[in-house]
């Protein structure tokens, strides 16, 4: 069994930090950084050989970083699923919904050397 959920709604159900916290990774502890200044500031995980989240760490909450102290995730309770494997990283809003906005951002931008002209439009 797997639960599909975007990154707010797995975070709601696992009652961990949101995505774009320090401590957001799902399947590692690694700690993130900030990089970037103003409204380009982002924060990346640079770490790949962080120790890996298991159902028995994510139980005892050994990363406390990671979780919200007073609040016990439902999926605990249910002893068939891997709160770290089997809720699903999917492709859709993790990738492809950020480059399609990055590349809206930068067709409609004013910087002239990115902007799509109304004629490039008409030949889509």
């Amino acid at each position: 069994m797997a639960i599909v959920a975007n990154s707010p709604a797995r975070a709601f159900l696992k009652c961990c930090k949101v995505p774009g916290t320090f401590y957001a990774c799902e399947r590692c502890t690694t700690k993130g950084i900030s990089v970037g200044v103003g409204r380009s500031k982002k924060r990346v995980y640079p770490q790949t050989d962080a120790k890996l989240r298991t159902r028995q760490s994510f139980e005892e909450k050994l990363q406390h970083e990671h979780h919200y102290e007073n609040c016990n995730s439902p999926i605990i309770l249910m002893k068939n699923v891997d709160p770290v494997k089997q809720l699903v990283l999917e492709v859709m809003h993790l990738f492809y919904l950020n480059n399609m906005k990055w590349l809206l951002n930068k067709w409609t931008s004013r910087n002239e050397a990115t902007r799509m002209k109304l004629a490039d439009f008409k030949c889509l």
